[in-house]
């Protein structure tokens, strides 16, 4: 079976693992999509995975597709949303008016469309009583630590000082890749962006960026993108397994 990513190309379905709820946002407007929820059956915390964000962002849309059926949770809840900003998928583009990064929290019923689903999206996040949040994105740049500069192999935190936590997931990452893929920690505040705007406003336990180099091949983006998700869930104890 092949999922159909429109922009993208298809991609082998596996079998799935666990049956998870399929939600919409935005229903029946342009930019209607589809996010999906996990639960196990006992409390545990509530971990929000998104990608596609930016519409020209690949590998962590194909990273997400590829999770969702192999994931089985033992508690707590995974929300998992691969296409933030359909339009911008479909037409393989950043974005198509102004950048949905940049409008948080959004306007209901704004214009353009991207000041509404934003808000729908912050509605979402809401609604699902989010604890932690992993937005996947990509960077032209690599980073080059010296200098701060550029996003490529970073993850990005938002708060001072930087979380405890974040140390040991990225050691946990980096012990499993080369070290020219190694991803460094970076610090950067925007008060108009998602992560921002969702852990202060709704006092988060922890809000990240995830960003993969597209100098990188895209297979390997994908599994690099992978790899970070799965580590950060390991390093919160988050009560998961994987399906081969």
């Amino acid at each position: 079976m092949m999922i159909g990513i429109p922009g993208f190309p298809a991609l082998s379905q596996e079998t799935t693992y666990q049956t998870y709820q399929t939600k919409i946002i935005g229903k029946g407007t342009a930019y209607e999509t589809s996010y999906y929820v996990l639960e196990g059956r006992g409390p545990g915390p509530v971990v929000l995975l998104e990608a596609g964000m930016h519409g020209d962002e690949a590998a962590g849309v194909y990273a997400l597709y590829r999770l969702l059926p192999r994931l089985k949770l033992q508690a707590g809840k995974l929300v998992i949303f691969p296409r933030m900003n359909v339009p911008a998928c479909k037409a393989y583009q950043r974005f198509l008016t102004v950048d949905l990064n940049r409008v948080f929290p959004g306007l209901p019923g704004g214009e353009p469309y991207e000041y509404a689903l934003a808000w729908d999206i912050y509605g979402m996040l809401r609604q699902e009583k989010v604890d932690f949040v992993l937005t996947l994105h990509e960077s032209q740049y690599l980073h080059q630590p010296r200098s701060g500069k550029n996003y490529g192999q970073t993850i990005v935190y938002v708060v001072n000082p930087m979380p405890t936590y974040l140390s040991a997931w990225l050691v946990a990452v980096n012990r499993q890749i080369s070290p020219e893929e190694t991803f460094h920690p970076l610090f950067h505040y925007r008060e108009d962006s998602s992560t921002e705007v969702f852990v202060k406003s709704q006092r988060l336990r922890g809000g990240f960026s995830v960003e993969t180099w597209t100098g990188l091949p895209l297979s390997r983006r994908i599994e690099l993108q992978q790899l970070v998700v799965l580590k950060f869930l390991d390093t919160i104890k988050f009560p998961y397994s994987l399906a081969n």
